[in-house]
């Protein structure tokens, strides 16, 4: 039987587009099927697939000699990973190729400092005769925020291993405002920071007790550093190039300052450090409960002389050296539970008392520096709850800590103190100018 014409052109017109839409799915179906990403069962990396010569995240490798179509699987280290582990738990890497590649990254790095959280990727390409196998080529891995270091077999089968510059890109960044009911909140607020509000923090603790001096309308101003990776990705924040703090009308300023030796520190307008034989404070984020004087022993029930300072603060809260010094005690220490003494210069010493535990390493002997960590808040000994019992001595007896003026570490003179000079103006100039929006940056 024949087929009518009007019918005979619509059975074509269907058959058409039944082609063109198979056409299309199994054209997606081949796109999709490309572009698969190989799961493996461990969950600590992940696989993607991507072009060696477009994608983001593969500069360091663009410049080694692979054309095709590469798949990387990055490994996220985790505590007790070793490189040979990384590598023997990839696909299709046999143990001679794993300790081929151990032995060239001894030449440009320690395997020891492999750190829980680094990223090893490992990098395949598929075999020319079958698409769906893969061949194992080498890793890439960051060293740090400036470079990479890339590992591939050549054409001897053996490992060439390539240290990668990246380029990092350094702004200036400004942060300021008035405090209304906190440092930390306003400091927030602005855009600061946590880890640039607390370098902050440490700066002023020299001269400002921040449970006691900071009060409503005081001002806060910082100029600190943002540190870019090719990606744009902000890779660090600080240091701290210029911060003010106005308290009770007072003014405190505080320059980074680059000496001739080559050291970095931080000055007063004065040309004084502003880094003090001891900290005010040797406790971030804690509450002064009990100050040095008389007051009713929350124990015994009975007035009697308090000769330190409390600090209430969580459990396991860390506990910095106020000072540079020797350690003479650490261990227990009757009512004073887990104690540490150190010892510094000009016959001054500070006690630590009701800790929870001691910093590795901690004991008799060892040196510290300002600002170690040296303990943790806890509640032994005789105490009703944590907090940190805190106590300078001079000669050997207690004195009240709020009271004592320590003097500045160093005094620039001379021609030191003319660059200090010049360092001070450039950074007043670049406050005012990021003030008025202008965007100052430098690469390297």
């Amino acid at each position: 039987m024949k087929m009518p014409g009007r019918s005979k052109k619509r059975f074509v017109i269907i058959v058409a587009v039944v082609f063109l839409f198979l056409f299309l799915v199994f054209s997606i179906l081949g796109f999709a099927t490309q572009q698969v990403v190989l799961l493996l069962a461990s969950p600590n990396h992940r696989t993607i697939q991507t072009d060696f010569n477009t994608a983001a995240g593969t500069d360091a490798m663009m410049e080694m000699p692979l054309k095709e179509s590469v798949i990387t699987t990055t490994y996220t280290v985790r505590r007790g990973d070793t490189f040979i582990d990384l590598l023997l738990g990839g696909q299709d890497v046999e143990t001679d190729d794993a300790y081929a590649i151990l032995s060239a990254v001894r030449k440009a790095y320690n395997p020891r400092d492999l750190r829980p959280g680094q990223e090893i990727t490992l990098l395949y390409d598929r075999q020319s005769h079958n698409q769906q196998q893969v061949n194992f080529r080498g890793i890439m891995f960051h060293v740090d925020e400036k470079s990479d270091i890339v590992i591939l077999r050549n054409d001897r089968n053996e490992y060439d291993i390539n240290t990668v510059q990246r380029q990092v890109v350094t702004q200036y960044a400004r942060s300021d405002g008035m405090i209304e009911t906190s440092l930390y909140e306003a400091a927030l607020q602005s855009g600061l920071p946590p880890e640039v509000l607390m370098d902050m923090t440490h700066l002023f603790s020299f001269d400002v007790d921040f449970q006691r001096d900071i009060r409503p309308d005081d001002r806060f101003e910082v100029v600190y550093e943002r540190h870019f990776n090719d990606h744009g990705d902000v890779i660090r924040e600080g240091p701290i190039l210029y911060a003010s703090l106005t308290v009770n009308n007072d003014v405190l300023r505080v320059y980074r300052h680059i000496t001739g030796d080559g050291e970095a520190d931080y000055f007063d307008e004065q040309g004084q450090t502003v880094r003090k034989t001891l900290l005010k404070t040797p406790i971030d984020g804690a509450r002064l409960t009990s100050r040095y004087g008389m007051r009713r022993h929350p124990v015994m029930g009975y007035s009697k002389m308090h000769k330190g300072l409390d600090f209430a603060a969580p459990r396991g809260t860390p506990i910095m050296a106020s000072g540079d010094g020797t350690i003479i005690h650490a261990g227990e220490k009757g009512t004073y539970g887990k104690f540490i003494l150190i010892r510094h210069a000009n016959r001054y010493s500070t006690a630590y008392a009701h800790l929870r535990a001691y910093s590795r390493g901690v004991k008799a002997g060892k040196r510290v520096k300002q600002g170690e960590i040296i303990g943790y808040v806890g509640a032994t000994g005789m105490a009703t709850g944590p907090h940190l019992h805190y106590e300078v001595r001079r000669e050997g007896r207690q004195i009240n800590p709020a009271k004592v003026k320590f003097p500045p570490g160093r005094i620039l003179s001379g021609t030191e103190r003319e660059r200090f000079m010049a360092t001070m103006k450039n950074l007043d100039r670049v406050f005012v100018d990021l003030g008025r929006g202008m965007f100052i940056a430098r690469s390297r």
